[in-house]
């Protein structure tokens, strides 16, 4: 929204906003060492990724900001193996820093990105269906009413 300049703000009458809201819970979580028979080996993190949440739709008039419409798309719930290893030295950082989460979060970002990837052709297609042409020219028109109110 920051980016849009003045000048096209006042020939705009809608800005659709959309939030993704993810909701991860890591399950069957084990931390050991990759080889207990060698002192410093390197250590690893395995379990299960739960993932849930929702897309919000937001459609904003666009100089006042004001909410014209909202939807919220739920995220079908889908969840992952994640595995993760880090070097001895790192692992000794990690547990002198007092952190008690996961040594490397990519590993879950990535399995989140696959897993919103298989599910994005339907949640667009959700959006699709949701953004009506009849009901956006009425709420067009309420925006225009909102603009001409407040001066632009």
């Amino acid at each position: 929204y920051d980016l849009i300049p003045y000048r096209d703000k006042k020939t705009i009458d809608l800005v659709l906003v959309p939030t993704v809201e993810l909701t991860v819970a890591l399950k069957d979580h084990k931390e050991k060492a990759a080889n207990m028979w060698q002192g410093g080996a390197d250590q690893t993190q395995t379990g299960n990724a739960e993932v849930s949440g929702k897309v919000i739709l937001q459609m904003k008039e666009i100089t006042t900001q004001e909410l014209m419409w909202a939807k919220t798309i739920p995220v079908k719930s889908f969840s992952f193996p994640y595995f993760i290893k880090v070097k001895f030295k790192e692992y000794e950082r990690i547990k002198k820093s007092g952190s008690k989460g996961l040594y490397d979060y990519n590993p879950i970002f990535d399995g989140m990105a696959k897993g919103l990837e298989e599910q994005y052709p339907d949640i667009m297609g959700t959006i699709d269906s949701l953004i009506d042409p009849e009901e956006m020219e009425i709420i067009k028109k309420q925006c225009q009413e909102i603009k001409a109110k407040k001066g632009y």
